[in-house]
């Protein structure tokens, strides 16, 4: 009897073993990742050659929707979502050796196309003009990332936005229709919470959108 209770004793424990280790085990979810390995690079190339339901199913959480008369939409762009970008555009224009992870005629990889960007995750606001505004230039905006503490971006480009050309009083030219304001953020700092992304024009707050990173790469 003291045997076949050894027995059952030690089946439980290994049963309560194997579940301790599964709670042990981290599951892999989506969180924003600060340094690409070489698995995780196969994997966004995997996402890339996928079907255009499955890629817009990966895209559709980077880009978010705002209502706002001046600010029209946000988007993130990381590291591992660049990698799938730089895939795409490889298949787009037949560079299908590239798309799969291997070097151009010219020594270039998608590895190099992202690599100015590692362990950074961009903002880009877009930026519409009410058609009868009365800017020479840009408004001076940029995107700040809310929080504790709060992020400065480690670089900003502004890149203006203009209509086709027209002929005004004989003579061909095009107006100022909008921007975008591309903010660049150190992917470690920014971390694997929920963090506000705020766009502020002139010194003051335009839009505020929440963004939880724990759900991207």
């Amino acid at each position: 009897m003291r045997h076949a209770s050894c027995r059952r004793v030690s089946g439980r424990g290994r049963r309560e073993l194997v579940l301790l280790m599964a709670l042990l085990v981290p599951w892999p979810v989506a969180a924003v990742n600060g340094s690409l390995t070489p698995s995780d690079t196969q994997r966004a190339l995997k996402v890339a050659g996928g079907t255009e339901a499955a890629r817009g199913k990966f895209h559709a959480p980077y880009v978010l929707e705002v209502t706002h008369r001046l600010v029209r939409g946000l988007e993130v762009l990381t590291e591992f979502r660049r990698t799938v970008t730089a895939a795409e555009n490889a298949r787009t224009r037949g560079d299908w050796a590239v798309a799969h992870g291997a070097r151009s005629l010219g020594g270039r990889g998608v590895e190099d196309t992202v690599k100015p960007w590692r362990k950074k995750v961009t903002i880009i606001a877009t930026l519409q003009f009410d058609p009868m505004h009365t800017y020479v230039t840009v408004p001076n905006c940029e995107v700040m990332m809310g929080g504790m503490p709060v992020l400065a971006s480690l670089d900003r480009r502004t890149i203006p936005l203009s209509s086709l050309p027209y002929s005004s009083r004989g003579v061909v030219t095009t107006s100022l229709v909008g921007a975008t304001i591309e903010a660049d953020f150190d992917a470690d700092a920014v971390g694997q919470t929920t963090r506000s992304a705020v766009v502020m024009c002139e010194g003051r707050d335009v839009v505020r959108v929440e963004i939880d990173f724990s759900r991207l790469e």
